[in-house]
């Protein structure tokens, strides 16, 4: 009989994607680090990415309701690439950078080379959006680098006087720092060496007050912890070995450790892995100490960001395969005494997590599946807004990729993102396999229960809307794996329970595909036909 374990990896399939993502190659998980959303100081507003596969296509400004106000990058041909975006602290203006080919092809049109192809150069551009005249322009020319990837991961940094950028670019020999005013001037610039054909800085802060530069420097061996570096801007002087740190739990170097400072510009966080624990370390610069913040077993702390107005730091969490069935957490902590204020449980999909300005919103990304029959299937993404007080959960009007979505698709990803965060998903995951029967029906029956007796405590409509729908999913799942036997009795009680989530949102834009797929498994005859239709959520 199959347990809850495997019919959630039906549904869910959190154990396999969430080691793919986890351990493979170049990990969109991974983005977390480096991809953060831009909070506006007022945390009314915040700039998201819009991607391509691991490319940043363009950036556009949503409101804390999920409006999407403006488009500010890549409205033209959608060919550039850029970085993630940064929001100066007086409001007035939004850097990034852009990227562009050194030469264009021969018909004009400006091309990027597929991701980690070393085939053409590419400029870098950083570009100031003016928020109140709606304009952009180019301040500073970087040297052409031959690899679209490693540059892109790091978006501009402020000052907390707004007066100064710094830009950290990754080369093919070397990564490059300079800081810049805002008339483009260079203030201050060095440059390090790569290790071993790896990016030279997986990940690097400048203090708000502009006077420190502290970085990770990737290690020249597998398993070799890697050296964290304090740089005086101005005093001129060499840079200071703080610390070693273990970059992750695997080997293959492919999750740095993020680094971020203090709002007062006096302690360094970074996270660490060791003995099977993410750890997220604190360096205080006054007493030139280290101390542990933040604990988690059988986790990796892929992304850490600090609330610029408030005393929380918001932590990604990512688990080993065996450990929650590979799924995730983020957590919200009190820095005033290392407490961990609120946690919610996620699917893997999600990455460039960021904490508003005042604490109060998680701003995040979301990966769903847009399922085109029989051309495959296509990632893309979602941008949403979560509460920290109340677990109240928003989305974006519209979806954060460059590609079409319809509306049925796009609120089932929508919902298997609430279905996670409610917890309910967890939960089934927790029940023992022992307490399973044989029958489909039986297996049915206690996963609707269980979710019927779940209390989400959350804020939103949301979240009662995606129990409803996965009691029906659940069904329907279980229908499709019902012996001749069992067809007529699980037939029916799927039919029920689509009766009452029809009774309960007769407008419901999954309705349509819903009704396809019940008929397509209670008529085996007929469900080559209905194959198409077959959803696909974030959650599968």
């Amino acid at each position: 009989m199959k347990s809850i374990r495997r019919l959630l990896a039906r549904n869910l399939k959190i154990s396999d994607l969430a080691a793919l993502l986890a351990f493979a190659g170049l990990l969109i998980y991974g983005l977390a680090c480096v991809y953060p959303v831009a909070w506006s100081p007022d945390s009314k507003k915040a700039v998201f990415p819009i991607f391509s596969k691991e490319v940043i296509r363009g950036l556009l400004i949503a409101d804390i309701d999920g409006k999407i106000m403006r488009r500010i990058a890549g409205e033209d041909t959608g060919e550039k690439a850029f970085s993630p975006a940064a929001w100066s602290s007086d409001g007035k203006w939004i850097a990034y950078l852009k990227f562009t080919p050194e030469k264009p092809e021969k018909d004009g049109a400006e091309k990027i080379p597929a991701a980690g192809s070393k085939k053409e150069k590419i400029n870098v551009s950083l570009m100031l959006y003016d928020v109140e005249t709606k304009s952009a322009m180019s301040i500073f020319e970087f040297p052409a680098t031959g690899d679209l990837e490693k540059p892109m991961q790091y978006p501009p940094q402020w000052t907390e006087d707004s007066g100064k950028i710094l830009v950290v670019s990754d080369g093919e020999t070397a990564s490059s720092c300079t800081l810049v005013d805002l008339q483009g001037k260079t203030l201050w610039s060095r440059t390090f060496p790569t290790l071993s054909d790896e990016k030279g800085i997986p990940s690097s802060s400048m203090s708000p007050d502009g006077k420190h530069f502290a970085w990770v420097e990737r290690c020249a061996e597998v398993h070799e912890k890697a050296s964290v570096h304090l740089l005086d801007i101005g005093a001129g002087s060499e840079p200071e070995s703080i610390g070693k740190i273990n970059l992750h739990s695997q080997k293959d170097n492919d999750i740095a450790a993020r680094i971020v400072w203090s709002n007062d510009s006096k302690k360094i966080y970074v996270a660490d892995y060791d003995e099977e624990k993410g750890i997220l370390k604190c360096f205080g610069t006054e007493k030139r100490e280290w101390s542990t913040v933040f604990k988690e077993e059988k986790a990796t702390l892929a992304g850490v960001g600090v609330a610029t107005g408030s005393s929380r730091i918001v932590i990604d969490c990512i688990y080993k395969k065996e450990e929650r069935q590979g799924g995730c957490k983020i957590a919200v902590l009190d820095l005033k005494d290392n407490s961990v204020y609120k946690t919610f449980p996620t699917a893997p999909f999600h990455y460039s997590t960021s904490l508003s300005p005042d604490g109060k919103w998680i701003a995040f990304c979301a990966m769903g599946k847009n399922e085109t029959g029989s051309k495959g299937s296509d990632e893309y993404f979602m941008g949403c807004f979560l509460s920290v007080e109340d677990g109240e959960l928003r989305f974006l009007e519209q979806h954060l990729s460059n590609k079409e979505v319809d509306a049925a698709n796009l609120r089932r990803n929508e919902l298997g993102v609430a279905f996670s965060l409610s917890g309910a998903a967890s939960r089934l995951e927790e029940l023992k396999p022992g307490k399973w029967e044989n029958p489909v029906l039986a297996e049915i029956g206690l996963c609707i229960k269980e979710i019927d007796a779940f209390n989400v405590g959350y804020k939103g409509d949301v979240y009662k809307e995606a129990l409803a729908y996965f009691k029906v999913d659940f069904c329907l799942d279980g229908l499709g794996r019902s012996t001749a036997d069992e067809k007529a009795a699980v037939a029916e009680e799927s039919e029920k329970r689509l009766g009452e989530f029809r009774k309960a949102y007769p407008k419901h834009p999954c309705l349509a595909d819903l009704d396809k797929r019940f008929m397509a498994l209670k008529n085996p005859s007929e469900k080559a036909k209905a194959a198409e239709n077959q959803p696909a959520t974030n959650m599968q």
